[in-house]
């Protein structure tokens, strides 16, 4: 069953008249050729705005496991005298220092540096993420009224992968 030719046409499409050979009416098309040429636009954008996503968050999360066990390192070594310093950079990603031991105390538990570590981080990216959500979403409504789809189900369908592609990055690359 071929419903798309029995739906109706979005009153956002726009196209050229042209004769259909069949019923001899004037029809509004929209050249394929127009069409991917915006997706050679559209899908790499997407495709960066989901990757950029995914880096971001996998890189709050290396450093914040590389910055804990640097502080607990810190704690439980010798160097109790100099004061923790953050530091984060793009070298974090492949790097691995295990949490080897931890002996939560009260003054560990009443550190705010290891307050941050523990939720600062994850909480301040989990309240982005909503954020970011948004912004994505924007931006896949824009790329799909910029593809101008000729009917309501080919339009939802289209603005589906694209919002499906960013909202699995953003929710289940945390649990990683």
């Amino acid at each position: 069953m071929n419903y798309q030719e029995q739906e109706t046409t979005r009153p956002q499409f726009h196209g050229e008249y042209v004769r259909d050979p069949i019923t001899g009416e004037d029809v509004l098309m929209y050249p394929k050729w127009k069409r991917w040429l915006k997706y050679c636009i559209s899908i790499p954008v997407t495709l960066l705005f989901t990757f950029g996503t995914l880096f971001v968050i996998l890189w709050v999360h290396a450093n914040r496991d590389l910055q804990l066990a640097r502080y607990l390192d810190q704690k439980h070594g010798d160097t109790k005298s100099n004061a923790f310093q953050l530091q984060f950079g793009l070298s974090a990603f492949g790097q691995k220092r295990p949490v080897v031991e931890l002996d939560i105390t009260s003054e560990v538990l009443y550190d705010p540096v290891f307050l941050f570590l523990l939720a600062g981080m994850p909480g301040i990216l989990g309240l982005c993420l909503p954020l970011v959500n948004f912004i994505l979403m924007r931006l896949s409504v824009l790329l799909n009224n910029f593809e101008n789809y000729r009917t309501v189900s080919e339009y939802r369908s289209q603005l589906i992968i694209k919002v499906f592609s960013s909202r699995f990055v953003s929710h289940f690359a945390v649990a990683y």
